[in-house]
């Protein structure tokens, strides 16, 4: 062991107390929760692990992902907490307990499953609330190899849609080139890949945007699914002059999955029962089918529970029909 390794792991093991590790927490969570990390960002493990702990503990953080003997165990598990506290997306981690396989999210994975199969072109339309993004967070869980990528008002210009492509792509970069020198690198990296690339929020996409992803889908012959809300469906096939301008695109939608307003009672009882195991009356299981049918779906249904739910435990009762109401009326009204 060099000198310059050696203080170094005196230095360490005098901050080690500092970091605040989760002893608790067994090697295999870690060494799963950065494999996991490490597939979301694209990135090859051996540039995540110097990332990590630079050149000198790089090759033992490598040892540890992969599951052989290492030295300064401690240290490395210190390292990777940090990282992990400090990189991991929180708004996706390893496993969602709570996720329910609704009949939405079985038509979707539908959707996705044909269009990365057959090298299609997908859509899926429907209201906020719906569950359409959870469901492709449990599907990346699924096929890590599966490109999700989330539209936002900032991703209108062409540059925007090829940086937000190109991140979970590695080693493709704008390097500051042109937009068609920069959508030729992604198409070079994509063609022939098999991979299904996923654009959720697409609603906020400009129509250049999409006929950038077209001009990827056509060129790689890889799958895509465009994922938003109704207006997005609408805006395709409106009869408007405008809409001759998605014909390029609409022409090449194999499946379309148009959800509307027909929420059934067999997915409303599955996510009651995952959130509140404890189980509730079926006056209450029917109002809560009726917030699940209105604005927001079941996002304002779930979070509509979930404060009966603490309500309720703080009065040690049980969530009740009038309870129910009473929160819809305080707080959600």
């Amino acid at each position: 062991m060099g000198q310059e390794f050696a203080l170094k792991l005196l230095f360490d093991q005098s901050q080690e107390a500092q970091v605040g590790i989760n002893e608790d927490v067994s090697d295999e969570s870690f060494r799963a929760r950065l494999q996991f990390h490490i597939d979301c960002t694209g990135h090859s493990p051996l540039d995540i692990c110097h990332k990590i702990g630079g050149s000198l503990r790089a090759p033992h953080i490598f040892n540890f992902l992969i599951g052989e003997p290492t030295e300064c165990l401690s240290l490395v598990r210190r390292d990777v907490a940090t990282y992990l506290r400090e990189n991991e997306d929180p708004g996706l981690p390893l496993e969602n307990p709570m996720f329910c396989e609704t009949s939405i999210a079985v038509r979707m994975e539908a959707v996705l499953s044909c269009c990365r199969q057959d090298a299609d072109m997908g859509l899926i339309v429907g209201a906020s609330g719906l569950g359409k993004t959870e469901f492709l967070k449990e599907m990346k869980r699924r096929d890590r190899d599966m490109i999700v990528v989330s539209g936002d008002p900032t991703t209108r210009s062409l540059g925007a849609i090829l940086l937000l492509i190109s991140k979970p792509l590695p080693g493709v970069y704008s390097r500051a080139c042109t937009n068609t020198a920069f959508m030729l690198n992604i198409i070079d990296y994509l063609r022939g890949s098999g991979r299904l690339l996923v654009i959720d929020e697409a609603h906020f996409l400009s129509w250049e945007s999409f006929e950038t992803v077209r001009k990827i889908y056509d060129a790689t012959g890889i799958g895509v699914v465009f994922v938003g809300q109704p207006r997005l469906y609408d805006e395709m096939r409106g009869g408007s002059r405008k809409s001759l301008l998605w014909d390029q695109i609409f022409s090449r939608v194999g499946l379309r999955c148009h959800f509307k307003n027909d929420i059934q009672m067999a997915d409303v009882e599955m996510i009651v029962d995952k959130f509140y195991p404890s189980g509730i009356c079926k006056k209450s299981m029917e109002y809560l089918h009726s917030k699940a049918s209105g604005p927001g779906k079941f996002r304002a249904m779930v979070k509509l529970l979930q404060r009966a739910q603490r309500l309720a435990e703080a009065e040690n009762t049980k969530v009740t029909l009038p309870l129910l109401q009473q929160v819809n009326k305080l707080l959600m009204a």
